[in-house]
C-alpha cells in the first residue's frame, strides 16, 4: 500500500496551524496591560510590598499637626559622613582663613611612632622616607616631582596647613581622607613631618636643658677609647719606673772551683 506522504502532511499541517496560532497569540498577550506603558504584570502573584502600611514621601498624615508624612531631622542630627567636620581637629582650620598652629593632640612617643608607620605607608612613594621627595613614584614619572618636606617653604606652614593638604590634596597630590579616615592617624603625620624636618635644621638648642648632659655624655661614650700610652724603656740608673724607688742589682754567680776533684 502506497502511503501518500504529501497529502498527510498536509493534514498536520491543516491540524497543528490553529493550535500553534492560538499558543503564540497566547504568548504575545501575556506582555500586555490594560494601561499604555504600565508595569504591573496581567496576573500579580506576589505583591512585591506595594500596598504595606507606610508613609511615602510628601503624602498626607493626619498623626502630625502640620498634615505631612515627611519630618524634619531631629535637631542637632549630622549627616553620615560631617560628623564635627567644623572643628579643628577634623580640618585644621581655627577660622575659616586661619590655620592651626599646633598640633591639637598630645604629642608623645607613641604618637611620633604611628605616624612614622602611616608615613611609610602612604607617604614614601612619593617623598621617600627622608621626606625629600625622591620617592619610587618620582625617579619612575620624571613629570611627578613631589615637594621636598625640607623646604623653608614647607617648614613655615602651620601644622594645620599641613594637615589640610593631607585631608583634601593640593595640585597633584590627590586626598587622603579616604584612605586614612582616622583624623588622629592625620595629625601623627603631621607630628612625624616635623619630626623629620628637624633632621636638616635641629642642633643642640633644641634638646631641653635638663637632657643636654645625657645626650653629651652619650655622644662620647660612643666615640673610640683613647690608644694606650707608648712603653717607656727603664731609666739608665736602674730606678723603679713603676714606684719611683731605687732597686739594688742582683749579686753576681759564683765562679766554679778550678782547684775542685773531678
Amino acid at each position: 500500500m502506497m502511503i501518500n506522504y504529501q497529502r498527510l502532511g498536509w493534514i498536520v499541517g491543516y491540524c497543528l496551524s490553529p493550535l500553534a496560532l492560538i499558543a503564540g497569540s497566547a504568548l504575545l498577550l501575556t506582555g500586555c496591560g490594560t494601561m499604555p506603558r504600565t508595569r504591573s504584570p496581567q496576573i500579580e502573584v506576589w505583591d512585591d510590598m506595594r500596598r504595606q502600611e507606610k508613609f511615602k514621601p510628601q503624602q498626607y498624615n493626619a498623626m502630625f499637626s502640620d498634615l505631612r508624612a515627611s519630618r524634619r531631622p531631629v535637631e542637632g542630627t549630622i549627616a553620615r559622613g560631617y560628623l564635627h567636620a567644623e572643628d579643628a581637629m577634623n580640618t585644621g582650620l581655627k577660622a575659616p582663613e586661619l590655620y592651626e598652629g599646633v598640633i591639637p593632640v598630645k604629642v608623645d612617643a607613641d604618637l611620633l611612632k604611628l605616624g612614622q608607620a602611616r608615613f611609610n605607608v602612604y607617604c614614601t612613594p612619593c617623598h621617600d622616607r627622608a621626606g625629600t621627595g625622591k620617592g619610587s613614584v618620582a625617579l619612575k614619572t620624571p613629570s611627578w616631582q613631589p615637594s621636598n618636606l625640607h623646604e623653608d617653604r614647607i617648614k613655615k606652614m602651620a601644622d594645620g596647613e599641613i594637615f589640610a593638604i593631607i585631608t583634601n590634596g593640593k595640585r597633584s597630590m590627590p586626598p587622603y581622607r579616604y584612605q586614612i579616615q582616622s583624623t588622629h592617624d592625620r595629625w601623627a603625620i603631621v607630628s612625624y613631618v616635623r619630626a623629620i624636618q628637624r633632621m636638616s635644621s635641629g642642633s643642640i638648642d633644641d634638646v631641653p636643658a635638663e637632657m643636654r648632659t645625657s645626650l653629651t655624655d652619650s655622644k662620647s661614650q660612643t666615640l673610640l677609647p683613647p690608644p694606650p700610652a707608648p712603653l717607656t724603656p727603664p731609666p739608665a740608673d736602674g730606678s723603679d719606673a713603676q714606684g719611683g724607688g731605687a732597686t739594688t742589682p742582683a749579686a753576681p754567680a759564683p765562679a766554679p772551683n778550678q782547684g775542685a776533684a773531678k
